[in-house]
């Protein structure tokens, strides 16, 4: 085994000593585990979002089981997060196809799709989620082409909402004001982006 170098896990992190130097790698930024064969010893592979570590000189049994411990401390972590709830009512947004969606509700669409990706790779199933909840949000998430959470896929998806919004609202819209609304003016009501204004001379004042 390995004496130049020491692996510390905690609750939320991998602390990596080597020398006097001493790396920490957050858990929910890991993205892949991997363990490479040698002639005697094994090396364990750690890749995260923007770091990547190689443990080298440990037997395989050893690796397996701190690589067992990653995930597990991975899965504390992640089915303790208080975002499920907003994953799920953004995935309900997304399927019903009624609702414009800004670029701040997209983001846990796009934040979920990624989590999902990422346990997969580590090979974490729903089955090892602990509620239901987080069980079907999984399930949802692994569904979508990668293309649906991309910005593109946002766009399309309002362009496909917005005349549906702007007819369902038709009727208030015309009589909301002395004048009806223009065209544009009714997008604009509806499309719900993160800066929107909508000016009417004949808009009613309170």
């Amino acid at each position: 085994m390995n004496r130049k170098q020491f692996v510390f896990l905690s609750s939320s992190s991998l602390n990596i000593q080597q020398s006097k130097d001493v790396m920490e790698i957050s858990l929910d930024s890991i993205v892949n585990l991997s363990i490479k064969k040698g002639w005697l010893f094994h090396s364990l592979v750690i890749e995260a979002e923007e770091q990547y570590f190689v443990l080298k000189g440990y037997r395989q049994s050893d690796l397996l089981n701190f690589n067992h411990g990653v995930v597990t401390a991975l899965l504390e972590l992640i089915s303790n997060s208080d975002k499920w709830q907003a994953y799920q009512q953004s995935l309900d947004k997304l399927v019903a196809k009624n609702i414009y969606l800004s670029s701040y509700e997209w983001e846990p669409i796009a934040e979920i799709y990624k989590l999902v990706c990422k346990l997969q790779n580590l090979g974490i199933s729903s089955e090892q989620l602990v509620s239901p909840l987080q069980k079907q949000v999984f399930e949802e998430a692994k569904l979508l082409p990668a293309e649906t959470i991309s910005e593109l896929g946002r766009s399309l998806h309002n362009k496909q909402v917005t005349p549906l919004l702007v007819n369902k609202y038709k009727k208030f819209f015309d009589e909301v004001v002395k004048n009806p609304l223009t065209d544009k003016q009714r997008v604009a009501c509806v499309v719900n982006d993160d800066h929107t204004v909508v000016v009417n001379k004949y808009w009613p004042r309170f």
